[in-house]
């Protein structure tokens, strides 16, 4: 899974996580789990209006806006963690 953002930055999507790719670095964001506190392996990744990031995972969804990261699950009111 790929994505880019609004602001040119490559966003990639695997078994074990997610990476964002941002002028030369690559970044791997540590803080999506499931909620258990293991990786996840990542669905969909996609920006909102106000350029938030969210992504769709094994174990519920996650948003990312700036360095904070936010992970919901079926225990936060979802419907499935699928």
């Amino acid at each position: 899974m790929m994505f880019q953002d609004s602001k040119g930055n490559i966003w990639f999507g695997a078994e074990n996580g997610a990476w964002k790719l941002t002028d030369d670095s690559l970044i791997r964001i540590d803080s999506i789990k499931s909620e258990s506190g293991g990786r996840v392996t990542i669905k969909d990744i996609t920006e909102d209006k106000d350029g938030k990031i969210w992504v769709g995972h094994t174990d519920g969804i996650s948003s990312i806006n700036g360095e904070l990261v936010t992970n919901y699950y079926e225990s936060d009111g979802l419907i499935s963690n699928a």
